[in-house]
């Protein structure tokens, strides 16, 4: 409409001779259809342009053709903006040429009449021109926020922002995970919600009627203001209240700053969902939310956008599989191990994070002293880290390393919680009093798949009866036999001091030997391949395997690059290798390598017309479990950085087979070399 309507005035317009106006009038018909036909050209504002794919080697066909590879959008765009200069122009002409029709209309009335209409008709075609433009952009917002949910920036920096997207990498600069998955499916009916937020977060902002007794483990009832968990098909105003939701905000302490972790479980033992059908439930993360800065000050967490929320799907069973330790590193009973390793205790499950931070439930000794450090919980709560706080020098990224003393054995303890005997095993008490899974199970150190709870201490009579009991129904109806049992068990009383019954509680120990590690980690392999265009399905796992074992609170360093304007989800996590590439799944098999993996939301489909590029990026930040960081020592070589320098300095020419690594800003054959070269930066001892 407003290409028509800025043509007639301008044909309505003045008495300019009829092929000027004609000429004018064709220029404002032109660009008037060009913005109209922009407002409604389908816009798919999540495609990756053809031009940035890396599969298509559209520089040669420019070259060969002449031809622009540029995307039809914006060469339109570039058109439409020169007709607007032309239009301009014109429009000073318009101007001069009723100017002039009055300056020597000599005082005849009808020439001045005809030169007002000019330059009125003139600043009436001006304002529609302009108009125009913002119509038509109106337009492309209106219909974008309608078919999307979003909002279409115009600006060119930006791109759609679809709802509850908070920007940056994985789930945001804000959110690192959040358990359940999103668009997770057959979520156990006794799970909790947990939130790995990236900032400290302000507990008052998540919490009511707060208990603070431990400052790092921030406990209350759940503020439904800021946060509402509801059943989808119900919507917001069936959401849980606040006294059916037991929370609580953990701080942990990392080399960057504090990041915060929230836990939600219903209380007294509800389930949520039904046992006969399947439920979808929606947790809606506010706007009110607050974190501190580096100055101590209260920010917003999502800026101006609109919170974070994401669905999943809660099944029909209850998690009746108490948790399990399925890798531990170092090793059990290695020794020499290097000073600045950190200890990871890798679970089968996600864990309830307070259980690995409050109290005792994991403690580190040397020789029954407690070595001081700080335990994290990293890897989609599913793996405990702990570092000592005594630093001994830096890696060649500037990262700080942590000690322990040399030539020592490390012991440790994991400790289960007790098994709560009204509901029946594995459900832990509450409150949890050892580690616990997410879903409120008490941890099985020994691995029999039964949660029997913490050691015991066993009296002298209990160990003896226990024992004389066994011995009687080995022997069976044999007299003779049931006679040494007796006497055996009248010397047992006079002998014997009781003993301790381990029952679920794991103990083991790891020596420490005299060397700093300084050697970077490298990428063996990656999946997708390198440069893969086809056959990559839409649900396949990101991986990357690390040539030894990697630190799983520096995962988050690694992202996927998505098609322009797309923000879908990605959550990096990692698992521990033996030697043959198999996932450890059991604590005393060896863990040499680490692969790190990204689930995410399926990618999309290329079609003919439109090519989806995704790119994954292992960063500088990733470090391996000595916190030595992966760059300078990386690799494999991609095709799609030919002809571009990286952040380090090497330059490659396609897949480049004979020297895949880049060390210290050359390419290397030889990833080890590069450790090599930086022996020179071992640090003071």
């Amino acid at each position: 409409m407003s290409g028509v309507s800025l043509y007639i005035m301008f044909i309505r317009g003045g008495s300019f001779k009829n092929y000027s106006r004609g000429f004018f009038a064709s220029i404002v018909l032109i660009v008037s259809v060009g913005l109209l036909f922009s407002a409604f050209i389908p816009l798919d504002a999540s495609a990756q342009p053809i031009a940035d794919d890396p599969n298509l080697n559209l520089e040669g066909f420019e070259e060969a053709s002449g031809l622009s590879g540029e995307p039809l959008t914006l060469i339109i765009a570039r058109i439409i903006r020169a007709f607007f200069g032309l239009l301009g122009i014109a429009a000073v002409g318009y101007f001069t040429y009723g100017g002039f029709v009055w300056m020597t209309a000599g005082g005849d009335v009808g020439k001045v009449d005809e030169a007002k209409k000019i330059m009125v008709n003139a600043t009436i075609g001006l304002a529609i021109m302009l108009s125009s433009f913002a119509i038509a952009s109106f337009i492309i917002r209106a219909l974008v926020g309608a078919t999307t949910g979003g909002v279409f920036d115009t600006s060119g920096a930006g791109g759609q922002i679809p709802p509850g997207f908070v920007g940056g990498a994985a789930l945001g600069q804000s959110i690192e995970y959040v358990i359940p998955e999103p668009e997770a499916t057959d979520v156990f009916r006794n799970t909790g919600i947990l939130v790995q937020f990236k900032k400290h977060i302000v507990a008052e902002t998540l919490l009511e009627d707060i208990d603070d007794s431990d400052p790092n483990n921030v406990v209350g009832d759940l503020n439904v203001n800021n946060v509402l968990i509801y059943k989808t098909d119900q919507g917001p105003n069936s959401a849980l209240t606040s006294d059916s939701v037991h929370a609580v905000l953990s701080q942990v302490k990392l080399d960057s700053g504090v990041t915060s972790l929230l836990s939600m479980t219903l209380k007294d033992g509800a389930l949520f969902g039904s046992p006969t059908e399947d439920t979808q439930y929606t947790v809606k993360i506010g706007v009110q939310i607050k974190a501190l800065n580096d100055a101590q000050e209260e920010v917003p967490v999502f800026a101006s956008l609109d919170g974070y929320s994401w669905n999943f799907t809660v099944g029909t069973k209850v998690d009746l599989d108490p948790p399990y330790i399925t890798s531990l590193y170092p090793s059990v009973d290695s020794e020499d191990n290097f000073r600045n390793v950190n200890v990871l205790v890798q679970f089968n499950k996600s864990m309830m994070p307070t259980t690995i931070l409050t109290g005792n439930n994991l403690t580190v000794t040397d020789g029954g002293a407690v070595i001081d450090g700080t335990w994290v919980v990293s890897n989609k709560a599913r793996t405990a880290e702990f570092h000592t706080n005594e630093e001994c020098g830096k890696s060649a990224c500037g990262d700080v390393y942590y000690c322990f003393e040399p030539n020592i054995t490390v012991d440790l303890a994991a400790h289960p919680g007790d098994v709560d005997e009204a509901a029946g095993a594995p459900k832990a008490t509450v409150p949890y009093n050892g580690l616990v899974s997410l879903t409120g199970n008490s941890f099985d150190g020994n691995g029999d798949g039964v949660a029997q709870g913490p050691e015991v201490d066993i009296s002298a009579a209990d160990q003896c009866a226990q024992e004389l009991a066994a011995c009687v129904l080995e022997a069976g109806e044999d007299v003779d036999a049931q006679e040494v049992c007796e006497e055996d068990h009248a010397s047992c009383q006079s002998d014997s001091d009781g003993s301790i019954d381990p029952r679920d509680t794991k103990r083991w120990s790891f020596g420490i030997g005299e060397t700093i590690d300084v050697w970077s980690p490298y990428i063996e392999v990656v999946a997708p391949g390198l440069n893969q265009s086809s056959s990559v399905a839409v649900d396949q796992l990101v991986s990357a395997r690390f040539d030894e074992v990697i630190l799983p609170s520096s995962i988050g360093k690694a992202r996927i690059d998505q098609p322009t304007n797309l923000a879908q989800w990605y959550i990096p996590f990692s698992e521990n290798l033996d030697v043959n590439n198999q996932v450890v799944t059991k604590p005393d098999a060896v863990a040499h390598k680490s692969i790190l993996l990204m689930s995410h939301a399926d990618f999309l489909e290329s079609t003919d017309d439109t090519i989806y590029s995704y790119k994954p990026a292992f960063t500088q930040g990733i470090l391996d479990a000595q916190k030595n960081c992966f760059v300078p020592g990386h690799g494999p070589s991609h095709a799609d950085t030919a002809g571009k320098e990286l952040t380090d300095g090497c330059k490659y020419e396609g897949q480049d087979a004979a020297s895949p690594y880049c060390c210290n800003g050359k390419k290397s054959a030889d990833p080890k070399k590069c450790a090599a070269d930086y022996q020179n930066l071992q640090p003071v001892q």
